[in-house]
């Protein structure tokens, strides 16, 4: 069986636990027998690699010409999201009191 996982984080880059965490996953798996690739959005080349595939979004070519990418385009909606959601809480320098003020319409006021 093949599985494909997609994650920012992984060693020997680790700022949480997650970067632990996959690790232990793909070994896992590999040792039950699964044919893991592991994508990151960008592979350093430091990582360690023993039985299964590492990449880096920029190694993955997708086979688009510029017609189909135009169409493609032409049929996503894309949605802007202003989120505390990130890979490091450090990132974030704005207060509640803040957000409000700079997003005001992503900030929706109880009824009443």
């Amino acid at each position: 069986m093949k599985v494909l996982m997609l994650g920012w984080e992984f060693p020997p880059r680790i700022a949480g636990g997650l970067a632990v965490a996959c690790y232990g996953l793909v070994k896992g798996l590999v040792h039950h027998g699964l044919q893991v690739t592991f994508v990151l959005p960008l592979r350093k080349g430091d990582e360690p690699v023993q039985g299964y595939r590492l990449l880096g979004a920029q190694e993955i070519e997708v086979p688009f010409t510029p017609a189909h990418k135009e169409t493609w385009l032409q049929s996503v909606t894309w949605y802007g999201l202003h989120t505390w959601l990130g890979p490091y809480l450090e990132q974030i320098t704005t207060s509640p009191l803040e957000f409000r003020t700079v997003w005001p319409e992503e900030v929706e006021s109880p009824p009443g």
